[in-house]
């Protein structure tokens, strides 16, 4: 757990840093997709289950704000070096495997990368939420939330790869 929160400058840098991170991997995410989005995606079979676009647009905006509410926690409220480093590598993780899906979905254009990419991502997904959960728990519950969510979004690359092989 914690004891005391940092100076109001580690503070305000752990925010900069929090809210710099996310912002760069989304922008990045963004160019490494391209046109996909509107020349790939679009055009598929999608499943019955498939919640609209600007559902997913939306939750693509909650997630970099719950992940820079995460980053910034991690940074600021857990006090053991050594869970603080995991937890930072872990989060450091999923916010890079989220951009490294995003690629081999959209910007590679294939399926079936999409499918056993959410798969492969979902383990960091798992692994934070179980440390979160132990050591820094408002951030364990909302990436726990997301988990659920990623699991959502196995049966959807497995049902779009199913559609469209």
């Amino acid at each position: 757990m914690h004891s005391a929160l940092p100076s109001r400058h580690s503070r305000r840098r752990a925010l900069g840093t929090a809210i710099g991170v996310c912002f760069v991997l989304a922008l990045l995410g963004n160019v490494f997709t391209g046109d996909a989005l509107e020349t790939w995606y679009l055009p598929l079979q999608k499943p019955d289950f498939l919640i609209p676009l600007w559902a997913f647009t939306a939750i693509g905006l909650l997630y970099y704000v719950l992940f820079g509410v995460v980053l910034y926690r991690v940074l600021t409220r857990i006090q053991e070096a050594r869970v603080r480093r995991q937890a930072l590598l872990l989060t450091l993780a999923v916010l890079v495997g989220n951009e490294a899906w995003n690629f081999a979905f959209l910007g590679m254009r294939s399926t079936w990368n999409g499918f056993v990419g959410i798969l492969l991502f979902l383990i960091p997904v798992l692994w934070l939420a179980w440390t979160l959960r132990h050591h820094e728990r408002l951030s364990g519950w909302l990436v726990t939330c997301y988990a659920v969510w990623v699991l959502y979004d196995v049966l959807w690359t497995y049902a779009l790869w199913q559609l469209n092989p």
